[in-house]
Order: C-alpha cells, then structure tokens, then sequence
C-alpha cells in the first residue's frame, strides 16, 4: 500500500467497511492500492488553488464544429482545438468534452469502450494536445455502460452467477417507488448462458446500469478515473451519479451508499492530484442536489441546475423578485466546495430543478412559451404512475427571443444580459459552446435522429460558422463579441472569484443586484442588471452606494457619491452596471 498515503489509506478502509460490511474490506482495499499512481503523477498539480476568477469552462461535444472542406479533412478534436485557439483562448481556460468515446446511442452517453476514443472524433493525442493548452473535464459516465459493450458480452457469456457487473432484478421486485427520469420500462429481459435474467436500465435498454454492489466494479472505476488522470483530466463530470445504487423498496436515487461511493472517488482523485475537481450532475431538486456538497468530503463541485429555470422566469416576465429570493437563500458552502453556474447544456433546461421555486402555474407558462417558440418537451415517470415534464428541449437563445409580454426586440441583449448575470455571480461559469455561438434550434438534426435533446446538438460546418463570424452584424458575431468582452474584464476581476462573498442586495422587481467582496487583494464590485426591456433609474442609496467613487467596469464611466444626497443611476434596456468601488 506504499502508493497511498497512511491517513488516506486508513480513510479508504473506513468507507469500504460501510459500503461493504460482508465482504473483506481491507482486501478491496489493498485491490485498489495496487491500482493508484505512481509519485510522478501525484505531484502533478501539488501548488495551486482549485479554482479562481480566471476559470471559465467550456462545455462542447468534440464535433459541435467539424470541417468537410479540405482534401484531408482533419478529425473534429483537432478542428475544435483549431476554433478554441483561434477565438476563445483569450477568455476560456477550461474545456468539457462530452462523451469522446465509442459508444451507441445517447449522444455518446451509452459507452462501449471507457478507454478508447471515438475514431470519427479522433484519437489519445488530439485529446492530450487539447489537454497541454486547457484544464480538460472528462465524462465519467459510470452509472450504466452500452449493451454492445464488452463487459455486457461478457455477462451475457459468462457462467458465474455472482460476478457480473450488472444489476439483476427479478420482474417482482418491488419497483414501485422507483424514481427515473425516463418513461421506459426499468427492467429488459436479455438471454445468458445461465438463461433469462432481467436487468437494469434506469435511462434507456442500450444502457445498462452497473452493479456497484459488487466491489470489482468500484474497483474499475477507480482504476479508470487514474486512466483518465493520465489522458489528461483535471475535472471530472460524474453522469447520472444519483442513480448508480440499487436496493428493492426504495427510490433508488440518492442512497447512501452512492454518498459513500462519491466520498472514495474524491478522496482517491485528490490523492492521485489535488488539483483535480470532482462534478455531480443531478438534475433533480435545489436540496436533493446540494447534498452531493456532503460535509465538504464529496464533490467538489455541483451543476447549480435550478439557476436556467429562475433566470428563465425571471428575464421572460421581467421580475427578479424569485430568483433574487432563490440567490439570497443559497448556503454558505464549505471550503474547497463551490457551484457550476450555467444556463445551458447538450441536454434541455430542467425542470425538477425549479419544483418548490416556481409554482406550478410558472412552470406551465414557461412550458406552453417554449413550445410556442418551436422547443419540444421530455417526460419522466413518476412512481405513481403519472407522467411529468423532465426538461424543456430548446436552445437557451431562442428561448430568449421574446417575453411574455410578447416583446421580441433586443433578443439579443436579453441573451447577454443572463450571461452576464452568471458572470458576476459567485461559482465558476461554464458555457455551452452553442450559447457562445447563438446558435438557434436544429429541427433537421431532431427530424433526422427522431431525438428531443438534438434540438440543442447542431454540429457547425467550420466554413459556415466562419462566415457568420466575420460579420460583425450577424448573430452569431454579435453575441461572441459582448460575451467575450465580459468574459476579459470578468477574469481580471478578483471580487469574481467563485469563493468570494456574495450579498444579493433587494431592490425591487425589475432589477436583480448583488456585491461580491474580496479580501486577498481587497475589491468590492456592485453588480447591477436591469433585466427589462424598458429604461430603469436606481437611487445609489438603495445600493448602498453612500459616498466616495465608483468605477464601472464594462464602460470605464466613474461615478461620484455623497453621503447627504440622492443620486441616480440610468440603465438601458438590458444593462449590466460591474461598480467597482474606489477608496
């Protein structure tokens, strides 16, 4: 067990008794000291902090922009490493690549091959040249593995009765509290060597779900995630981690087991390279979702996945009241502990996420508006029986192209605005590449693959994306040009570091304010945004801007205040007002 450090080593023992109180813990344990890496890769990263105000993270397919037009038409990886080079690399430092690996179906979320990459993007070295100019996040998408993988074959061969790595259920187990986010059957009859057997499917019959009640399978993972340390990762994107335990009777979401599990995987990353940053992505509501934070021993970082619904419901009837109410009440997290702030993903802004913050009335209207704009809708079942809306499948940026009051002008400014509301807010922001790129609703690619989520998916001709941006007129130049311009002076900004503090000022419905205050070097910037389509005025006092100087920090206008009078800001439909306060 030399790999290992003795407090850790101890540490590891401890949470494998729990998880496995029947089995020999100390065995398992010694399995995975075998596994864990070399001095040479522990030292990778040793200095340095996990996060800070320069950390912007890209979320992108590897082949949302490809090139077709060339005699040797380079591999998607590398034409995405071309346009992030070429365009971003002055204001995004971290990329997420979504599934690069062989897979079946979902996108790439039903995995063949953990460790191979998926030829038709490219291979090891187009990922590791990424990797050499960005922090890259890889997909651990651990909870469920494609029924053409090897380890499926596997078990469908395999004569032993206890140790596949799928989970088994008979069709009279009790699933009747089940909690899925999908209205297919659970269970899928598949025929082994052994003879029928039913197996698990929480998402899909292509994607079976992993028996984490076998140690082997933990064993696996641990042994990937080093894999994945070499390749490159230095975040990791947990997939469907709510899900991945298994007991008849309960919900099957969010058992303590699978905290148990989460609190192994992080303790191993961390010690393999303590810069390394483990994500959950549970898509389910705001107190359910923060639990994966644990007592600051499990992950690392959490997709703030109520934040597109409220900021939705905010621009769209052009009131902050709930989402101001929603930013007051966030917890103060723990050190090393800090949101993922986005606003869009590959996947469609979810709705659980929004249960108990918008009613159910705001969440129908934001529902029948999406739908009128062209966006489509996913269900999940319910254990009941009854069938919910899961997620709105629509681009961030047409969801934005009118209010409810039905005013479609200033789409564009209505689009940076949020953005830059992610940007001022406390956690690190990541942006889909196809916020970035404005890029509206793909209803070939949903009508060619039959699929809700493609609406969101469009894969950009090279040639053509080019064109639009040397246009400064079009959309899409239009929007990466003020996204950028934020993005420049957020990162230069210490009182953006997603540790500071963060107070949400409460001034009325139609401006959402906060200050963010930093103390290692001392700033204190107040973030104002005017988040209607109408002028607004603001009395500084409200903002507590009593006296002295401040600077705005996306215009450089100054502004002086004193004590003993009134005075007023003016915003434009739309503004974002960064004051910086001047001693």
């Amino acid at each position: 067990m030399a790999n290992l450090e003795p407090g850790v080593a101890t540490q590891l023992t401890d949470h494998l008794e729990r998880l496995y109180p029947h089995l020999n813990a100390s065995a398992i344990a010694q399995l995975v000291h075998d596994l864990s890496p070399t001095d040479s890769l522990h030292k990778q990263g040793a200095n340095g902090e996990l996060w800070n105000e320069q950390d912007v993270m890209l979320i992108t397919y590897g082949d949302s922009i490809v090139d077709h037009n060339t005699a040797s038409t380079p591999a998607p990886l590398s034409v995405l490493h071309q346009f992030l080079n070429a365009h971003l690399s002055e204001v995004v430092n971290k990329v997420h690549i979504l599934p690069f690996y062989p897979y079946t179906s979902d996108d790439g979320f039903s995995v063949v091959d953990y460790r191979q990459v998926n030829p038709t993007l490219g291979n090891w070295s187009d990922v590791q040249a990424l990797a050499h100019d960005y922090d890259l996040m890889f997909d651990g998408v651990i909870n469920h593995i494609s029924a053409a993988s090897p380890w499926f074959f596997e078990y469908l061969s395999s004569y032993s009765q206890t140790e596949h790595y799928f989970f088994e259920a008979s069709p009279s187990t009790d699933v009747s509290c089940v909690v899925r986010p999908r209205t297919s059957p659970l269970l899928q009859k598949v025929n082994t060597v052994r003879g029928e057997a039913y197996v698990w499917c929480t998402f899909g019959h292509d994607q079976i779900d992993l028996n984490y009640a076998n140690p082997q399978v933990l064993v696996e993972v641990v042994q990937l995630l080093y894999f994945y340390l070499a390749k490159g990762a230095s975040w990791f994107r947990l997939d469907a981690i709510a899900y991945m335990w298994k007991e008849s009777g309960t919900s099957c979401i969010h058992l303590w087991q699978t905290h148990e599990i989460i609190k192994i995987l992080r303790l191993l990353v961390a010690q393999a390279k303590s810069t390394a940053v483990l994500i959950t992505e549970t898509n389910v509501p705001m107190a359910e979702n923060i639990a994966y934070f644990g007592a600051g021993d499990e992950a690392h970082s959490v997709y703030n996945f109520s934040l597109p619904p409220l900021m939705l419901e905010a621009l769209l009837s052009q009131d902050g009241r709930t989402l101001s109410h929603w930013l007051t009440n966030l917890p103060v997290l723990e050190a090393g502990t800090t949101f993922l702030n986005f606003l869009a993903s590959h996947d469609g802004i979810g709705m659980r996420p929004a249960e108990g913050l918008l009613s159910d009335q705001e969440l129908t209207r934001m529902k029948l508006h999406c739908v009128e704009l062209g966006g489509l809708t996913s269900d999940r079942a319910l254990a009941d029986g009854q069938v919910k809306t899961y997620e709105l499948n629509i681009g961030f940026f047409d969801s934005l192209r009118r209010t409810y009051a039905g005013d479609e002008a200033l789409h564009v400014e209505r689009f940076c605005l949020a953005y830059g509301m992610v940007l001022g807010m406390a956690g690190v922001p990541a942006i889909y590449i196809h916020s970035f790129l404005a890029t509206p609703n793909d209803y070939d690619r949903f009508r060619r693959t039959g699929r809700h989520r493609a609406i969101n998916r469009r894969q950009w001709l090279l040639s053509e994306l080019e064109q639009q941006l040397v246009d400064p007129n079009s959309t899409q130049a239009r929007v990466l040009t003020q996204l950028k311009m934020f993005l420049k002076v957020r990162r230069q900004q210490c009182a953006f570091h997603p540790d500071a503090h963060q107070q949400i000022l409460d001034i009325g419905s139609r401006c959402v304010a906060w200050r963010r205050v930093s103390t290692t070097p001392a700033q204190c910037i107040t973030a104002v945004h005017n988040i209607t389509a109408e002028p607004l005025t603001l009395a500084t006092i409200d903002l507590g801007l009593l006296s002295g100087q401040a600077l705005d920090l996306l215009t450089s206008n100054r502004y002086n205040f004193e004590a003993q009078s009134v005075q007023n800001l003016q915003l434009a439909p739309y503004q974002i007002m960064w004051l910086e306060s001047i001693p």
